[in-house]
């Protein structure tokens, strides 16, 4: 939840073509005894063995569920680049850096050093050569190069001018020289910027209670339930954030959403006691619960939409924005698909020179 420049909009999309490529390059090797791939036809046969869909397993044996995309050889060739006369016998003697990537061997054709934190494509590389390495000599432990753990990152403790640590998304300071624009005292916008924020916990915590795997992506934690089931992600997310301000401001009958099918769920369809009945890609409603406006069977409701509607059914409700260098709060940056993607814009500054940051 960090200040980004509207340039932004293309972070998530390099990330995941720098990540997918040092996947590919290393499943190269893992199949060639070690070879460097020689040119983009070589990572084609690499491809369908290295795509494992959302299920991914790490070295240390640690399965892990990941929703990304994948690109094609294609649209990868046009982002990223790669060293084809790379040498990974001299590669796997470089040391880790704290400073910044071993090497560059892959990178964006942009110049960008843009990654997920614990996925820069030259650590990847560096790490699989290693392991390879010390899984030959008979070494049990794989150096790593660590990513942080939520207890040495700042984000949670960062203090607002007052010396406080913040308690909404408003009390996050924004960059030097940028201001919060103004926004009607009812909007989406403003009601988004008073969010709570959680002041003690410092780590995010799944639906079980167990701490997410990643705790170096997020700069600061909204005090908002997760539920018990593992339904509420990234598109449920944004989906959950606009039902409670429309649910809050009351304006239920605002509230509706699209399932997967194309089918619409309504909250005022379900507040008056109707079900939707799946079989298949078919959903018909039927009146099979008493009429109930709490909070509660607000939440089964949103229970219901998370587990049938997503990326896909949620772009497909959206209208594209006008101009992506002037960045609203509650935009929605989405990439639709199986699996895909989406985040949300909780706050805008903007300078004197009308260059606005956002928060996601």
């Amino acid at each position: 939840m960090g200040w980004f420049l509207y340039q932004a909009i293309q972070i998530p999309t390099d990330a995941y073509a720098v990540w997918w490529t040092a996947d590919l390059v290393i499943e190269h090797m893992e199949r060639n005894g070690g070879a460097w791939p020689k040119s983009w036809d070589d990572l084609r046969s690499a491809y369908d063995t290295a795509d494992k869909g959302n299920v991914s397993t790490e070295r240390d044996g640690t399965t892990i569920v990941e929703f990304r995309p994948r690109d094609s050889i294609e649209e990868l060739q046009k982002r990223v680049e790669i060293d084809w006369n790379a040498d990974p016998t001299a590669l796997v003697n470089t040391d880790f850096s704290d400073q910044g990537p071993p090497f560059r061997v892959i990178g964006l054709k942009s110049g960008k050093d843009t990654h997920y934190a614990g996925r820069e494509p030259n650590t990847m590389v560096l790490e699989y050569l290693k392991w390879k390495a010390n899984a030959a000599t008979g070494a049990d432990e794989m150096p790593r190069n660590d990513v942080p753990t939520a207890g040495s990152l700042p984000h949670p403790q960062t203090r607002n001018s007052a010396g406080q640590i913040p308690s909404i998304v408003s009390e996050i300071p924004p960059p030097t020289g940028f201001s919060r624009m103004p926004l009607p005292e009812s909007s989406f916008g403003t009601w988004l910027r008073a969010v709570p924020l959680r002041t003690e916990q410092t780590e995010v915590l799944l639906f079980d209670g167990s701490p997410k795997r990643n705790q170096s992506a997020h700069f600061a934690i909204l005090d908002i339930d997760v539920g018990p089931r593992d339904l509420q992600q990234c598109a449920d997310a944004v989906i959950r954030l606009r039902a409670e301000y429309l649910f809050s401001s009351e304006c239920p009958d605002a509230i509706q959403f699209n399932f997967t099918s194309g089918d619409t769920a309504r909250w005022s369809d379900w507040r008056d006691g109707m079900r939707p009945r799946i079989a298949g890609n078919q959903v018909t409603w039927n009146r099979t619960a008493a009429p109930d406006a709490g909070y509660d069977n607000f939440r089964d409701y949103l229970d219901s939409v998370f587990t049938y509607a997503g990326s896909a059914s949620l772009e497909r409700e959206l209208s594209p924005v006008p101009d992506l260098t002037r960045p609203e709060i509650g935009d929605v940056y989405i990439q639709g698909g199986f699996p895909g993607h989406a985040v949300i814009t909780v706050d805008v500054a903007e300078n004197a020179q009308g260059l606005r940051v956002f928060r996601l």
